[in-house]
């Protein structure tokens, strides 16, 4: 084995999204599946199954809506760690098998009160991961990129796209109400 650092840097990409509705209805999900984790996994906070998208509209909706900012996202990752990689971008049948057959392979919804956290963990070999964030406290942590110690900010219906293999976490803070954030991987 050989052990080699380069410097390519991580790029976390955002999106807002303007769908009171389907927020609305995301946390009555959230809130009505209740805990199904038992505080067992990174999250250490309500946290419903990893497969919470079979057949709920408003995370179909969501979804959706991830896929498409994923594959836009994919070309300019691409580009940006490989510049060379122009040709391969206009190649629809490489566009087809690389790109346009992701999707989202698991997704949960989470609530933190208190002080909860989630334990530093990276989604490996997922080749995206994604946070989405449902009318956060004034005073809640952002998403914490741990090996750059970097705190992403968090607001009202903010997605964060990120690429699987990049540790994050969420610092304490005493939370005054709700931190609802829906998250998961695509491949």
């Amino acid at each position: 084995m050989h052990q080699v650092m380069t410097q390519l840097s991580e790029r976390i990409y955002t999106l807002d999204i303007d769908d009171e509705d389907m927020n609305t209805r995301l946390i009555e999900r959230i809130e009505s599946t209740g805990d199904e984790r038992d505080f067992l996994t990174n999250v250490k906070a309500l946290a419903t199954d990893n497969l919470l998208h079979r057949g709920y509209p408003e995370i179909e909706t969501l979804c959706k809506i991830i896929r498409k900012f994923a594959i836009k996202c994919s070309f300019k990752e691409n580009l940006y760690q490989s510049p060379n990689h122009e040709k391969r971008a206009r190649d629809s049948r490489w566009v087809d098998v690389y790109v346009n057959s992701m999707d989202v392979n698991a997704i949960w919804g989470t609530r933190y009160e208190k002080t909860q956290i989630v334990k530093p963990h990276n989604h490996w070999s997922a080749r995206w991961a994604f946070t989405y964030y449902i009318d956060p406290p004034e005073n809640a942590q952002g998403l914490w990129i741990t090996d750059a110690e970097v705190e992403i900010p968090i607001e009202h219906g903010r997605l964060l796209l990120f690429r699987g293999h990049v540790i994050h976490e969420t610092k304490p803070v005493e939370l005054k109400g709700y931190r609802y954030c829906i998250a998961g991987v695509l491949n």
